[in-house]
């Protein structure tokens, strides 16, 4: 999932750390199944690089936005080569690197979720989480004009007497999903209802 890995005392397996890098020392809050959010840097990686976007890397659509675009060519180089290279007699080509790191995505799917307070959440779902949608303000993997579409919905969304989709059966919205033509100026803005 993209997640850092360390050690820590009292734990056996590895702690799952969202947000970490290879060589970043860390205070960090445990939760359940080895999981372990950030707390404070206390030594930072020189992999490390600031994110772009506001949410990460709380957000579960972006894992290694705070991670230097070159180091993590070389960490996906190395894990393809330990999955695949013993099926490859002629050895694995390297990665090549994309020429448009950021607004490259074409289509994106939202989520429609509500508290029991009835607060309503439109937008991605948090890294760690059991499906806990965040208030999406900013995505920074497809062209700006899909958050202005999640803004304008969520707007629609307070002024209707609709609710979220609930595993019980209850509720109509599902999802929002927002897509574009990279080669024309089509796009798609689709409600996923129950």
């Amino acid at each position: 999932k993209g997640y850092g890995t360390g050690k820590s005392p009292g734990f056996s397996k590895p702690l799952h750390v969202i947000g970490g890098v290879i060589g970043d020392e860390l205070v960090v809050e445990i939760k359940a199944k080895q999981r372990a959010f950030i707390k404070q840097i206390t030594h930072l990686s020189p992999y490390r690089t600031t994110p772009k976007c506001s949410h990460a890397p709380s957000c579960g659509g972006c894992s290694w936005q705070q991670v230097d675009y070159l180091f993590q060519l070389e960490q996906k180089q190395q894990r393809v080569h330990e999955l695949f290279a013993s099926f490859v007699k002629e050895g694995l080509k390297p990665i090549l690197s994309c020429d448009k790191i950021w607004q490259y995505r074409n289509k994106m799917e939202f989520s429609f979720s509500q508290d029991r307070a009835e607060q309503q959440f439109l937008g991605l779902i948090l890294a760690g989480s059991k499906g806990y949608v965040f208030n999406l303000q900013e995505c920074w993997l497809v062209s700006d004009w899909f958050s202005s579409v999640v803004a304008q919905v969520r707007l629609w969304w307070k002024q209707s007497d609709l609710t979220a989709y609930r595993l019980d059966n209850t509720g109509s919205l599902r999802t929002l999903i927002v897509r574009q033509s990279m080669r024309t100026s089509d796009k798609l803005v689709m409600l996923t209802v129950s």
